[in-house]
């Protein structure tokens, strides 16, 4: 994790949306973008919409602007290069993994993503921490300790072992009693004292808060400006 006060887009779940990316952006030229994850699959999508989500993606990450995270359909094709299988999500399919494959072999997607980010007294990840699982592993409860967690979850993902920050809970059809960082689904999230979050992963039709935090997924007819430690919401027509 790292501070970084400036004012920032915060770009939820795109599932090969780019087109609406790419008006929120010009309507904010030269603002970065934190963006919450899933870049891939939608029902019925194609190698063909695989293909121009990877190229989008692939320019957005070398222009050198933008923070990406990562989300459970950027898991199932980054995990399958790393020889995981557990990592499986729905959507996912040989013909889209092997474009994919072009685009991102190993480990480079991951190299050039990020699991959480911590802005202006936020943590920002694809689906949130939940109490439950914060504090089957805090101490101090501070962000440095989340960071260790997220660190020693992806040392276990490269060793090819599975870590609750990445395994889907009971809600989604998991082996966990909760959700990790890229699969807690919305109902099942509880705030933690201290923190505020901002998440995406549960599509809704309005952006949705529990105390302070809040969930901004609605198939991208709303997106977040953060500055100065405010979030403000934004519709998209």
């Amino acid at each position: 994790m790292n501070n970084d006060n400036k004012a920032c887009l915060i770009i939820p779940d795109i599932h090969h949306k780019v087109g609406m990316v790419e008006r929120i952006r010009a309507n904010h030229p030269g603002m970065p973008a934190i963006f919450l994850g899933d870049y891939f699959d939608d029902f019925y999508d194609t190698p063909a919409q695989m293909e121009v989500t990877c190229r989008w993606l692939k320019h957005a990450i070398g222009r050198g602007q933008d923070t990406f995270l990562l989300g459970n359909h950027c898991f199932a094709y980054l995990s399958y290069e790393l020889g995981v299988r557990w990592g499986y999500c729905s959507g996912w399919d040989v013909g889209k993994q092997q474009t994919f494959h072009r685009h991102f072999p190993g480990d480079t997607l991951l190299k050039s993503s990020a699991w959480t980010a911590h802005r202006q007294g936020w943590l920002i990840s694809h689906a949130g921490l939940t109490r439950k699982l914060y504090r089957s592993f805090s101490k101090r409860n501070t962000s440095e300790e989340i960071l260790e967690w997220v660190n020693n979850a992806e040392n276990a993902l490269m060793g090819g072992v599975a870590h609750p920050a990445f395994v889907a809970g009971t809600e989604r059809g998991g082996p966990a009693k909760s959700g990790g960082i890229l699969w807690c689904d919305w109902q099942s999230f509880e705030p933690i004292t201290g923190i505020r979050q901002i998440v995406g992963h549960t599509p809704g039709h309005e952006v949705r808060y529990k105390k302070g935090d809040v969930c901004l997924d609605t198939h991208l007819h709303h997106y977040g400006l953060l500055e100065d430690g405010e979030l403000t919401i934004v519709e998209q027509h």
